[in-house]
């Protein structure tokens, strides 16, 4: 009996510590005003990202900001990570923020998440790899 109950509260341990990412893959074809809009959920965190191209003050942009919802109602750290890839599966750009997400956040804007790039490799973009981490905070 006492070996069940330690290893019983073992995994409850671990599975607190070590929180799963949130990933999502897909197709994601990005011209004119078109945006992508992406959700990833679990019990503790909504992100929405949003991916489109752009101008941003004069320059060729790839905006993917995400936008965050805390269900856990406690303040956390996440970190957002996505790159882009062409038909070819090639890398064709990637950005990542990270930062203290509010007990109280709804629709909170993790951060800055442009991607200066010359507007014909954004027509190019041909799919996404999204991941989030929850980060331990200190």
């Amino acid at each position: 009996m006492k070996k069940y109950v330690f290893i019983i509260i073992s995994l409850s341990l671990c599975l607190n510590v070590i929180a799963a990412p949130l990933t999502k893959t897909g197709k994601c074809k990005l011209s004119g005003e078109k945006t992508v809009k992406v959700t990833l959920k679990n019990a503790k965190v909504q992100v929405l990202a949003e991916f489109k191209g752009g101008d941003f003050f004069g320059s060729s942009t790839l905006f993917a900001v995400p936008k965050v919802t805390n269900l856990a109602g406690k303040k956390m750290k996440l970190s957002y990570n996505v790159a882009f890839f062409d038909k070819k599966n090639k890398l064709l750009a990637c950005t990542a923020q990270s930062g203290d997400i509010p007990a109280d956040a709804n629709g909170y804007q993790l951060g800055s998440a442009l991607i200066s790039l010359p507007a014909d490799v954004i027509k190019q973009i041909a799919s996404y790899q999204l991941v989030i981490y929850e980060l331990a905070l200190k």
